[in-house]
């Protein structure tokens, strides 16, 4: 595929979707262009197509009086029944304007339109109208379908090189009698700019902005690994543009030998008044802030409502995190960790206070 083409398709999640919803518009058009040609050659046969195409165009009055046949009552009902009545009149008020105003305009038109003749353009109209939300609901998910895939093609199509980031030394902790955790960073050191990450589960990439992965996080291009020393993480696969501007990526694998080797520390927090500094880049995910009652109890939440400036791309809580409202809220009493331990399902937490 296309270097550019490829971007293209990726430097926007929307671009390929906003691409394929132009098209089915335009189809949507011309297919109603087309069934207006046919009904206008129906009526030109009678030597009534002047008359059609009058009343064709005072559909669109006829469409905002039926409107207001429903709205102007409802705005005069309050509460719950407000509601209630406009779906009433939707079913019942609506039609008999719409179809009633068509025939009356049929009727005074020269050449006159018949019943059924005006009845079929206010059925067409109808059609018309309804046809485009209706299409759309029903190629929302095909649309999406065929834009996934096309963006998982340029994924796949992508050259595997070498991984450019750096892979810094691993860290062991200890985390009391709740377990050990190890810790690494790939950084970026200026150098690529990451397009995309997927998790390798299984044999499959699975797209970490649509599924969880607690077990790293991202601040910008650097990305650091945390787990539970009973369950490694899985590979990654990082895509990145190259200098020519093609797509590439690489994996990454934890070196499980390696944690075998190191000495374990233990995990300290230095406490501020504004906030905390962890020894090592930590996912929002697994960290619970808590703060005191009046009866010394800790309440604990997530880091999920962010702060001002905060956002879901950079999920990492580095040193120096700071807490905007401080003040208001007081100084933070202690952290609550949440790791995934060894499968099937385990999960054990390790509490810190200050």
């Amino acid at each position: 595929m296309n270097p550019s083409i490829a971007q293209t398709l990726l430097s926007n999640r929307t671009t390929a979707e906003l691409v394929l919803w132009v098209l089915a518009g335009v189809a949507i058009v011309v297919g109603i262009g087309i069934a207006l040609y046919f009904e206008k050659r129906s009526f030109r046969a009678f030597g009534k197509e002047g008359s059609w195409l009058r009343l064709r165009l005072l559909s669109l009055p006829i469409l905002a009086a039926t409107a207001l046949v429903v709205w102007l009552p409802a705005r005069t009902i309050s509460g719950p029944m407000a509601l209630a009545f406009f779906y009433v009149a939707l079913l019942t008020l609506a039609p008999l304007a719409w179809f009633g105003l068509h025939w009356l305009a049929g009727h005074l038109l020269s050449p006159k339109l018949t019943r059924p003749e005006s009845m079929r353009v206010a059925l067409s109209g109808l059609a018309m109208l309804l046809a485009p939300p209706l299409l759309a609901n029903l190629l929302q998910g095909p649309l999406f379908m065929v834009s996934h895939h096309l963006r998982q093609k340029v994924f796949a199509d992508a050259k595997t090189v070498p991984l450019a980031h750096k892979i810094l030394p691993m860290q062991r902790f200890r985390l009391g009698d709740g377990g050990e955790i190890f810790t690494q960073t790939l950084s970026a050191d200026g150098g690529p700019h990451l397009e995309h990450i997927d998790s390798l589960i299984g044999g499959h990439g699975h797209d970490s902005r649509t599924s969880t992965h607690s077990f790293f996080c991202r601040q910008d291009d650097d990305l650091h690994l945390a787990w539970s020393a009973d369950s490694p993480p899985p590979p990654l696969r990082l895509y990145w543009y190259d200098a020519d501007n093609n797509l590439v990526q690489a994996e990454f694998q934890i070196d499980s030998e390696a944690t075998k080797q190191l000495p374990a520390q233990e995990f300290s927090v230095h406490w501020r008044k504004d906030g905390l500094d962890f020894p090592a880049p930590l996912s929002r995910d697994v960290v619970q802030l808590g703060w005191a009652d009046k009866v010394s109890k800790l309440f604990y939440r997530s880091l999920n409502p962010l702060q001002p400036g905060e956002s879901f791309d950079n999920d990492c809580v580095m040193a120096g995190y700071r807490r905007l409202s401080w003040q208001e809220e007081g100084p933070v009493a202690g952290v609550l960790l949440t790791f995934a331990g060894k499968p099937p399902g385990r999960i054990w937490q390790h509490e810190i206070r200050r």
